[in-house]
């Protein structure tokens, strides 16, 4: 590897030189002084593609899941070979499901979303990424939902600086269970 900074899955501050390449960047629109970057992982994760796996989510007592992720990517490097997919399963068990894929239609351009479910909430298809992040929203989940919910990033690449940004993974659901109304009497006071 003539340049080992190309290669990074890691997080990073928006303003760390580092996780560019020459004058492009830097990442805006980051919620905190963080985010989770990664660029070609394959190439020194043994051929394999990089994950970030996130710790178990316990949804019981929740329906109408709805995952939003805020996304940025270089908009000029992806091969129509490379792929990021945001996946889940419950439980721990069974097969991963993908919730939707960001990929290159050609060689040498942006990331596009693809395969989201349609309709409010979801974010459209064809959306395109740049350094300035902007939330995917899907609620493209299907199947019996479990106790635990596991959610990971999947990104397929192996070329220098097909770089991407994500930060403020949030998961929302709607409960069961009703939340109660509390109510009182200003006349006893």
């Amino acid at each position: 590897v003539t340049d080992p900074g190309d290669q990074y899955f890691h997080r990073a501050i928006p303003s760390d030189a580092s996780i560019y390449e020459g004058t492009v960047g830097p990442y805006t629109n980051v919620s905190g002084s963080w985010l989770f970057v990664g660029s070609n992982p394959k190439t020194f994760n043994s051929g394999n593609p990089g994950i970030l796996a996130l710790n178990p989510i316990n949804v019981s007592g929740y329906t109408d899941l709805e995952l939003s992720i805020d996304w940025g990517a270089c908009t000029n490097d992806w091969d129509a070979t490379d792929e990021i997919t945001v996946e889940y399963r419950y439980d721990g068990t069974g097969s991963w499901a993908t919730l939707y894929s960001l990929s290159s239609v050609l060689t040498n351009d942006p990331l596009e979303l693809s395969g989201n479910a349609t309709g409010v909430p979801n974010t459209a298809n064809g959306a395109v990424l740049s350094y300035a992040l902007q939330t995917v929203t899907t609620n493209n989940f299907t199947g019996t939902m479990g106790t635990n919910i596991n959610i990971r990033v999947v990104c397929d690449s192996d070329a220098n600086y097909e770089a991407f940004g994500l930060d403020n993974i949030v998961l929302n659901g709607t409960p069961t269970t009703p939340i109660p109304t509390i109510t009182t009497s200003l006349s006893s006071i």
